[in-house]
């Protein structure tokens, strides 16, 4: 049975191979911006300094610089917003790749195993799980009791709450008195984990 960080590797894998599908004309086209911007700048920079040269050349090259620096940081945010955008995408197009998915044979291990890891978190009991709307599959609650008995050391029952929960996929658990939850829905794992993929993935696309 896989383990859940191999899913979140999964996930992980997901991100950065989409992501560097989208990458190459995203960054292409913010440097042929940041580029373009350079080049108007230097030439604005050349006439300020060939219009007033003969009057004060000292100021006329302290604003070429100020043109130029400007110029700079207006091209590093373009290219920090394309990197962004990269990212951005990147995450939602693993949501819909998550989407599909949850509509093969396979899902049904992660769903137990998520079932598991948030029942074993709260420790056991009385706990009901609130599954996606979306979601016709049945877990194996029983085995998954059984399981979390073994982990906690805590006589556990499981049901399918009726409520439903608004998600691509995963669920939610909590205790029968609702005292404690722990929302494993996959938009909640991802988002646990989005600023660490989210480094991972600009390691990954911006070496340079």
């Amino acid at each position: 049975m896989k383990c859940l960080s191999e899913q979140i590797e999964k996930i992980e894998e997901i991100i950065i191979n989409e992501a560097k599908a989208k990458a190459e004309e995203i960054i292409t086209k913010a440097k042929e911006k940041a580029q373009k911007i350079l080049d108007e700048a230097k030439r604005e920079a050349e006439k300020e300094v060939n219009e007033i040269i003969n009057r004060r050349k000292a100021d006329a090259e302290a604003r070429a610089r100020r043109i130029m620096s400007e110029a700079r940081l207006e091209a590093r945010l373009k290219l920090l917003n394309a990197k962004e955008e990269v990212i951005s995408n990147a995450f939602d197009t693993a949501l819909e790749r998550l989407k599909e998915f949850c509509q093969t044979p396979e899902y049904k291990e992660v769903l137990e195993n998520l079932i598991k890891d948030a029942a074993i978190t709260i420790g056991g009991g009385n706990l009901e799980v609130l599954l996606s709307e979306n979601t016709n599959i049945e877990p194996d609650l029983s085995k998954i009791a059984k399981e979390v008995e073994k982990q906690t050391g805590t006589a556990t029952s499981i049901v399918i709450s009726k409520d439903k929960v608004k998600s691509i996929g995963g669920a939610i658990v909590r205790s029968l008195d609702q005292s404690f939850t722990v929302d494993n829905t996959f938009e909640a794992r991802l988002e646990r984990v989005r600023e660490q993929l989210r480094v991972s993935v600009a390691n990954v696309l911006f070496k340079t």
